[in-house]
Formats: structure tokens, sequence, C-alpha cells
């Protein structure tokens, strides 16, 4: 039910998140707000997202309230499916970058000063992630959030979209600001602020 949610709001929202609305059918709440100051940061920020929620309507709302976001797209396996996602994502000033190619620009835009967007609930390869406790469960977790972050001081922020009820009503969920300052030791840095997020 969930995802027949997701998938009728991901085809309905850039007609009605608009920038003129969005402030009326999304909240955040006071809680939030360190996080959301993150976005002024010199040093850029990286948003981390989840598949939770509407993920499609998080980079929107983040571009339209606060910055528009640079993010990592995997190309879906259907091309037609997958061009009107992208152009969908991209309505409201949203980038996007294929993940292949990410890393350079990633870090580019962060020392531009501006926000970069990661999903970071997926499952990391052997060589690719490391084991965090999740919950009081090992769960092999992305390391290049907390690598970025180190590399270029910008924060870490969470940032979900959370539905309130079924008439286009949501909350923007943050959490955060997270960061570290390096010991010297990389591999325990990074261990360390994977931790955190």
């Amino acid at each position: 039910m969930h995802l027949c949610k997701v998938a009728v709001e991901t085809v309905k929202y850039d007609r009605i998140l608009t920038p003129e609305t969005i402030w009326d059918h999304i909240k955040v709440e006071p809680e939030s707000m360190p996080a959301v100051k993150e976005f002024d940061n010199p040093n850029g920020l990286i948003v981390l997202g989840a598949h939770f929620g509407n993920w499609e309507i998080s980079g929107t709302a983040c571009s339209i309230m606060f910055k528009p976001l640079l993010s990592i797209m995997r190309p879906m396996n259907n091309p037609k499916i997958s061009d009107y996602v992208l152009r969908k994502r991209q309505t409201f000033g949203q980038k996007l970058t294929d993940q292949k190619s990410a890393l350079r620009k990633l870090i580019s835009t962060l020392r531009s000063g501006n926000p970069v967007a990661l999903l970071c609930d997926q499952h990391a390869g052997r060589r690719e992630g490391v084991v965090v406790d999740y919950f009081g469960h090992p769960a092999r977790t992305h390391t290049s959030a907390a690598a970025m972050s180190l590399k270029t001081k910008a924060p870490i922020v969470i940032g979900v979209v959370r539905r309130i009820d079924d008439n286009f009503n949501f909350e923007f969920v943050w959490l955060g600001p997270f960061s570290l300052e390096p010991t010297g030791n990389k591999e325990k840095d990074i261990l360390d602020l994977t931790q955190m997020y």
C-alpha cells in the first residue's frame, strides 16, 4: 500500500508541490532547525536520505525549500521509467549525476558551498562499506558520505519526508549535523563517522 502511494505521489507531486505551495504541504518542526541551518555551511552539506516515506519528494522539497541539490541517480532498468523519473527530479532545480562518475562532481559541488544528496540505506558490498551496529545488528554500510565529509569538512545531515496523511501533507524530519575532526587514523575516522549517522 505504501509503495502504491509513493508511485501515485511521484506522478502528481510536481503539480501540487510548487514553490508557491510547498510550505503548505511540508512541515519542518523546530527541532529540525540545527540540521536545516547547515544548508548555509560554506563547506557545503551532505544530505543523506533513505527509502523511507517518499524519497522522490525529498530531493524536490530540499531543492525548493532550502537549496538545489546535486543527487546521485542510478539509471533504472526500464529506460522509459528512468527518463520519466529523471525529468521529474529536475523540475525544480535538483541536479543529477550518474553514480559511475559522481565523486569528482560531488566533491566540486561541496567545495563550492552547495549540498549533495545520497541515499544511504542500501547494503554495501565487501569492498564498498564498513560494518556498523544498526539496532544491535551488523550492517554493511557505504562509507562515501563519511569519506567526503572528512575530505571537505562538509557536515552530514539526514533528511526524510514522512507522510502525515493521504492529502499530500508531509513532515520533513531532519537529524544532525554529524561531523568528526580527523584524528589521522582515516579508517577509524570513516568507521566512527559512518556509525554516527
